[in-house]
């Protein structure tokens, strides 16, 4: 990666073992690279932290944290930890586009003069976006002003 990251994607896994190659693999080759990926092996007990720490190796881009146990409350502590000004989350499994980022950011660009709704967590603006088939993703801007 040439420049400051701008976003930071985190995929939290629990006993995704079947589906994580193929989400993470889709995450990297996306057209849009300017971003972290933060794997969250949340207390699994199948391969799921190796995989994410094989694909930690890989890039220097993709970061692993390992909970002992479940917390459901990871996505919440995950965006606390966010420095970029774009969080996305990302599900261990599904397959992305290899567009998808790229139009997500577009999108969330496009609207955001209009956008001025509260996401559930107080520092960040709520986008849904369209494009992800199953309408589950959702990219958030940071805003220092909160």
């Amino acid at each position: 990666m040439s420049k400051q990251p701008n976003l930071t994607i985190s995929m939290i896994v629990r006993n995704e073992e079947k589906h994580m190659v193929s989400a993470i693999q889709s995450l990297l080759c996306q057209t849009y690279s300017n971003f972290i990926l933060i794997i969250i092996n949340n207390g699994s007990t199948d391969s799921s932290g190796e995989i994410a720490e094989y694909y930690s190796k890989q890039a220097a881009h993709v970061t692993v944290l390992h909970m002992e146990q479940n917390d459901p409350a990871i996505t919440l502590k995950v965006m606390d930890m966010v420095q970029t000004q774009y969080y996305m989350f990302a599900a261990g499994h599904d397959y992305y586009a290899p567009t998808f980022i790229e139009k997500c950011l577009a999108e969330h660009l496009k609207n955001l003069s209009i956008n001025k709704n509260l996401a559930s967590h107080p520092k960040c603006l709520n986008t849904s976006l369209t494009s992800h088939p199953n309408n589950w993703t959702k990219a958030f801007l940071r805003s220092p002003n909160f």
